[in-house]
């Protein structure tokens, strides 16, 4: 299961330090694993601790904060669950919080969209 955080600066926990300390997706996560599924979490570029990488050029800190770009993070982070060898790569999930949700619902259109292109 692919794990996607809300919007604003939420690590891969769930979290906006110092306000917002819940650790909801590593809780979930922890589940997920005692169950025997295997999950991955990752820090969106706005996450806490990242400002330093963020562009300075006006155009260039819109791009790098598009939807596009959380969505092709996310995208990248799925292809890489998918391709560990402990992970079947046909029964994954894509789940998020907030604006994580909207995220594995856009993922959810363009492969589905992908895959009726397909020819037969």
């Amino acid at each position: 299961m692919l794990l996607l955080p809300g919007s604003g600066p939420t690590s891969r926990n769930g979290d906006q330090p110092p306000l917002l300390v819940t650790n909801l997706l590593k809780q979930i996560a922890e589940r997920l694993a005692r169950e025997g599924y295997a999950s991955l979490r990752f820090d969106k570029r706005a996450a806490p601790g990242y400002a330093q990488f963020w562009p300075t050029d006006i155009a260039q800190l819109s791009e790098f904060f598009s939807w596009d770009s959380f969505v092709g993070d996310a995208k990248t982070g799925l292809a890489f669950l998918q391709a560990q060898p402990e992970v079947d790569s046909k029964r994954t999930v894509v789940a998020g919080h907030s604006e994580g949700g909207t995220i594995a619902m856009q993922i959810g259109h363009d492969l589905r969209a992908r895959q009726t292109r397909r020819p037969a």
